[in-house]
């Protein structure tokens, strides 16, 4: 009962704060106001004063005496953390109809000022590093002396340089001198750097994997200089693997005579098996089953198989990968896989049969996917005659994006480029060159608003369609590209240019209301006849990212209903 009533009080002294004026605070019984600091050093004197008034529940005659006697000592002590050791307080305490009120007019005097400030090393000949990071130590010579500011820089500069592996580093000297009289500080800072450690012998405490493996994640050598950035660097890429549960790393003993510094991992495997099933909705799909399952370490070289297959009323599928790790086994892998899908359109049928490898990695700050793949299509046109299809098809996809925030972005923007090709001569009957390029890019003023821009062009070089999969042509229509539109209703076609402007604006919370305008088309033939498509949304900035409900008008079809449509995801293509 008694945690309770403190607690109380304390949310009545916070929503005193968030209320009142600058200046003022108010308890039972018990009231103060202070005039003659700005907003900085008032909120910090408030702080003080209010963490002795909330112990004052049923203040007596004494225990008001008692807070009053030392609250100008708080006041005192509070702003000469600040650099203010010369304060003028005049206070008065008055008691009105049974109630205390303290008032308190402050002069602060002048600031404090650091007129030297020096910082070394007991070493001669510090490690360059180390020499800058203390020359870009953030307080200088005439700034405020300030000693909460003067704590954490000194803290700040030790943890840097222990991260650049002098373990053992300390201040052997840490000296203020003040002259109450001239406002002066004088700072005296010596470092005891120490000897710098190295990355000793790296070990893995774990059954799953090869050891040969787990080298790949490491980011450094044993014998390189220690660093703890390096070292979170290694465990999160460990932890990014999707192989273990837990990754700890237990203290090393530091010891002078040996510096180099052995590490070892402790590593939880998580269960080699994996299961997920899944059912949602999208306008563009309807209801849409999914089954997965994985083997996350089928052996010990940290190969993986999955197997997922979908099923809804556009699109049944059913895909098997292969995953080999890579050189950098968390951006590079080289995989094989098999998929069938069944496809149904309003204008084609379609069933694939693909078996592929690729080999994906980082390339520049890009994402590298080499692939090839040699599918088998069957299709038919409404209601043609149906007609088979085999390709080898040889491409590339490249993928760069930057968003501050891939889940709600504010900014930022997303490129992908796609290359593909076959050739009669090898394994095909038909030929083609295929590109397509992707983007898009959010831009904000403020945190209420967003201004998306979205494009896609697509063009294929091939002497004729009568043999060319529908799978592989470009269609328009549907949430993703013109809205008002039904999913891939405009094509099959050659030739694709789809673009897209959409205004989101804050309403409440996370609920943004959307106004967005469409355009583009799939076609065969120049030149392009643009469809256009507008609406208005709904979007809930959601943990899964952005959820969004629109209803769009297709422009150029007079009489179509509208058409709503519903989607989710992040905000990368």
């Amino acid at each position: 009962m008694r945690i309770k009533i403190r607690l109380s009080i304390a949310g009545l002294a916070l929503l005193n704060i968030l209320f009142t004026p600058l200046g003022y605070a108010e308890y039972p019984r018990v009231t103060y106001q202070i005039q003659g600091l700005n907003q900085g050093l008032m909120s910090l004197v408030q702080h003080r004063m209010d963490s002795r008034l909330q112990s004052l529940v049923n203040p007596s005659t004494q225990d008001v005496q008692f807070w009053y006697q030392h609250s100008v000592s708080d006041i005192k002590q509070t702003l000469e953390a600040c650099g203010y050791f010369k304060p003028s307080i005049n206070h008065s305490l008055k008691k009105i109809d049974g109630n205390w009120d303290a008032k308190y007019q402050i002069s602060v005097g002048p600031p404090l000022k650091i007129t030297t400030l020096n910082i070394s090393a007991e070493d001669t000949n510090p490690d360059q590093k180390i020499t800058k990071l203390m020359a870009d130590f953030p307080l200088h010579r005439d700034d405020t002396f300030n000693s909460a500011a003067y704590e954490d820089a000194k803290q700040k500069l030790l943890a840097k340089i222990v991260a650049e592996g002098y373990l053992s580093a300390y201040f052997s000297k840490h000296t203020i001198l003040i002259n109450r009289r001239a406002y002066t500080a004088k700072l005296f800072l010596t470092l005891n750097i120490g000897p710098r450690y190295y990355f000793g012998p790296i070990t893995f405490q774990q059954s799953i994997l090869n050891n040969s493996l787990l080298q790949r994640y490491i980011p450094f050598k044993s014998g390189d200089s220690y660093s703890s950035t390096k070292l979170l660097k290694l465990q999160d890429n460990l932890n990014k693997s999707g192989y273990f549960q837990s990754v700890s790393i237990p203290d090393s003993p530091i010891s002078k005579r040996n510096t180099d510094l052995p590490i070892n991992f402790i590593l939880s495997p998580r269960p080699s098996q994996q299961y997920t099933t899944g059912i949602g909705y999208g306008t563009d799909v309807g209801i849409r089953g999914t089954l997965g399952w994985e083997s996350r370490y089928l052996n010990k070289a940290g190969h993986r198989l999955s197997v997922f297959s979908q099923l809804s009323k556009i699109q049944n599928s059913l895909q098997t990968t292969y995953t080999i790790p890579g050189k950098h086994p968390n951006t590079d892998n080289y995989n094989i896989n098999f998929a069938i899908v069944r496809k149904k359109l309003t204008q084609v049928t379609t069933t694939t049969q693909q078996l592929g490898i690729s080999s994906l990695d980082k390339w520049r700050g890009w994402k590298r996917n080499l692939f090839l793949n040699y599918q088998i299509e069957r299709f038919n046109y409404l209601n043609q005659a149906k007609t088979n299809s085999h390709l080898l098809t040889l491409g590339i996809n490249l993928s760069y994006s930057n968003f501050d925030n891939p889940l709600f972005a504010l900014h930022g923007y997303q490129l992908n480029f796609r290359l593909q090709g076959a050739d009669k001569k090898l394994l095909s009957n038909t030929s083609f060159l295929q590109t397509e390029i992707q983007g898009k890019y959010i831009l904000s003023w403020d945190d209420n608003s967003r201004l998306l821009f979205r494009g896609n062009v697509g063009y294929t070089l091939t002497p004729n369609l009568e043999n060319f999969p529908p799978s592989l042509l470009f269609y328009a229509g549907g949430s993703q590209s013109i809205r008002g539109y039904a999913y891939q209703s405009l094509g099959p076609a050659r030739y694709l240019m789809t673009g897209s402007i959409e205004y989101q604006h804050r309403l409440i919370n996370n609920f943004y209301g959307a106004i967005f305008f469409d355009t583009g088309n799939a076609i065969n033939n120049f030149p392009i006849n643009l469809q256009k498509g507008s609406g208005i949304g709904l979007v809930w900035a959601s943990a899964l990212g952005p959820i969004e409900v629109t209803a769009g008008k297709a422009l150029d079809l007079p009489g179509h209903p509208i058409r709503f449509e519903f989607t989710m995801g992040f905000d990368f293509l």
